[in-house]
């Protein structure tokens, strides 16, 4: 059948479209591939179509190997079937196989809405979001964090996979001890940073009561979510996902925007400092679920130190260590001076 192609104005992988031909008319015979693009890492969104349907499909290939593949594939696939379940793409097929693509990959079912996928600078710079009103904004919060209670909210035992734990250890244990793995493998090649070691030593000293661990995104940020209307929200990007408190996901959501804010307001641009705020967060959260987070703070520090360590070869590495700097001096701060008080950071 003939397909349409709608992925024109993006770069094309003719070979990654004839390859996928060959695989998906071994599952579909007549299966026909109009356009191959690529969108990002590791990422070819496809128009494909079989028994006389348009197919709009998205492929992800698996950048650590076949294992990293299947457990996206499987959170995807059992998200999908949650009582409360959050608006994820839906998953067709998984291939472990590397042969086909030159790597393992997944598919899935491609989305509509807006994304910041496109933008070349963050979308704190100029974006439909800094378009957008502050009620326009403010709605986009909510349905994020809806979306993100949902994620919360599923069966635990449906993701033991997921479950890094080892015995005696706790998530958030588990999750810093991982992070710490990952430091220890870039500084053994001489990157050694001695604000993030100290970072550490911070998180030691400041360790919180943990609540029950639920499954976390794993990557909480507004990159990472398609938007209809500011309302309707799809979560994608599952390679992280993880147990852990669920203040890992808000701590890493609000990391990820202060930092899109600090860039925009270094190039001078007025960013979004209403968006995401910590205390709003936590209140809007608290109000869809009924759990009140606590300790944001430290949540907030950690997820700039897990960002630190992600930039440490990169040219924002500054920027990132100057906000991993500010979210321990503010945690410290408000430890000080509000003593038996949850931290939420700025109300």
């Amino acid at each position: 059948m003939a397909v349409q192609s709608t992925v024109s104005g993006q770069p094309q992988n003719k070979s990654m479209r004839d390859q996928f031909e060959r695989w998906l008319a071994s599952r579909h015979p007549g299966a026909a591939v109009a356009a191959a693009a690529l969108s990002a890492d590791h990422t070819v969104l496809v128009d494909a179509g079989w028994d006389g349907q348009p197919h709009r499909l998205v492929v992800r290939l698996g950048s650590t190997g076949q294992f990293e593949t299947r457990l996206q594939y499987l959170t995807l696939q059992r998200l999908s079937s949650q009582l409360m379940r959050p608006t994820v793409p839906a998953v067709l097929w998984c291939e472990d196989d590397p042969g086909p693509l030159g790597a393992p990959f997944f598919v899935m079912t491609r989305l509509d809405g807006l994304t910041t996928a496109k933008y070349q600078t963050p979308y704190t710079f100029a974006s439909w979001i800094t378009e957008a009103t502050s009620a326009e904004r403010d709605r986009m919060q909510i349905a994020t964090l809806e979306q993100l209670a949902r994620v919360h909210a599923a069966a635990p035992a449906d993701f033991a996979f997921l479950d890094h734990r080892r015995p005696g250890e706790s998530a958030l244990s588990a999750h810093v001890r991982e992070t710490t793995e990952r430091y220890e493998a870039v500084s053994s090649a001489g990157l050694r940073a001695p604000l993030i070691e100290r970072a550490f030593g911070w998180l030691t000293e400041h360790w919180p009561s943990e609540p029950m661990p639920v499954l976390c995104w794993g990557d909480a940020r507004i990159d990472n979510a398609i938007y209809r209307d500011f309302g309707s929200v799809a979560l994608t990007g599952w390679q992280h996902a993880t147990f852990g408190p669920r203040e890992l996901d808000l701590g890493a959501m609000i990391l990820s925007h202060r930092f899109a804010d600090l860039l925009a307001r270094v190039a001078g641009r007025p960013g979004l400092p209403d968006f995401l705020r910590p205390g709003d967060v936590a209140a809007t959260y608290a109000d869809i679920t009924g759990y009140h987070p606590g300790n944001l703070d430290f949540y907030i520090a950690y997820a700039a130190l897990v960002h630190a360590i992600d930039t440490i070869r990169s040219p924002q590495r500054t920027n990132a260590f100057r906000t991993l700097d500010e979210a321990m001096d503010l945690a410290t701060d408000h430890l000080s001076t509000d003593r038996g008080t949850p931290m939420t950071g700025e109300r």
